[in-house]
C-alpha cells in the first residue's frame, strides 16, 4: 500500500472514531471519506491493469514455446480476474456505503467501510504478486532467449585507406583554368 492510501485510510479511522461519539448526521461525511480512499484504490487498480495489459504484450513476444508459459499464463490470468473483482467492488462501494448510511448506524458504516478498504487492499496484494510472479518469469525467458540467440555475423572490414586520384584529373581550382 503506498504512502498516500496508508495516510488516507490513519485519517479516515481517527475521524471515524472521532465521530462514533458525535451524532448520526456525520454518516454523510463518513461515507465520502471512505469513498474518498477507495478512488485512491481506483487509481492503483488502473495502473495495475496496465502493468497487466504489458506483460501480455511481452508474453506474447516470446511467443507460446517458451518453457513455464502455461503458468505464467495462469498467473496472468488470474491478476486478470483479481483486477476485475476489484473494479466490480469499486463499482458497488457507493451504495453499499449509501445503504449502510441510511440504516443510521454509525457501526455498520464503519463495519462496511473497513471490511470494503480490507477487501480492496487484499485484492491488490493477491494481483501485485501475480503480476510480480509473470514479470519475474519473463525476465528469466527473455534473458534466456538473448543468451540462446547468437549474435549477428561480424561485418567484412572496410578499407578505408584513400585512393589515391588519377594524375591529370585534379580537383582544383588549377584544372579549369
Amino acid at each position: 500500500m503506498n504512502i498516500s492510501k496508508q495516510l488516507s485510510s490513519l485519517f479516515l479511522v481517527t475521524m471515524l472514531a472521532a465521530s462514533g461519539c458525535e451524532k448520526s448526521t456525520d454518516l454523510g461525511r463518513m461515507q465520502e471519506e471512505t469513498l474518498s480512499i477507495v478512488k485512491l484504490h481506483a487509481t492503483e487498480i488502473e495502473v495495475l491493469q496496465r502493468r497487466a495489459d504489458a506483460l501480455m504484450a511481452r508474453g506474447r513476444n516470446l511467443g507460446g514455446d517458451a518453457p513455464g508459459i502455461a503458468d505464467a499464463g495462469r498467473l496472468l490470468s488470474e491478476a486478470r480476474a483479481g483486477l476485475d473483482q476489484l473494479r466490480a467492488q469499486l463499482t458497488a462501494a457507493s451504495s453499499q456505503l449509501g445503504v449502510a448510511a441510511k440504516s443510521g448506524d454509525v457501526e455498520e458504516v464503519l463495519r462496511t467501510s473497513d471490511e470494503m478498504i480490507e477487501k480492496l487492499d487484499k485484492g491488490e496484494i493477491a494481483v501485485k504478486a501475480n503480476l510480480a510472479a509473470v514479470d519475474n518469469w519473463l525476465m528469466n525467458a527473455e534473458n534466456r532467449t538473448a543468451v540462446m540467440t547468437p549474435p549477428p555475423p561480424a561485418r567484412p572490414p572496410v578499407d578505408e585507406t584513400p585512393v589515391p586520384a588519377p594524375a591529370g584529373t585534379g580537383s582544383g581550382s588549377a584544372a579549369h583554368e
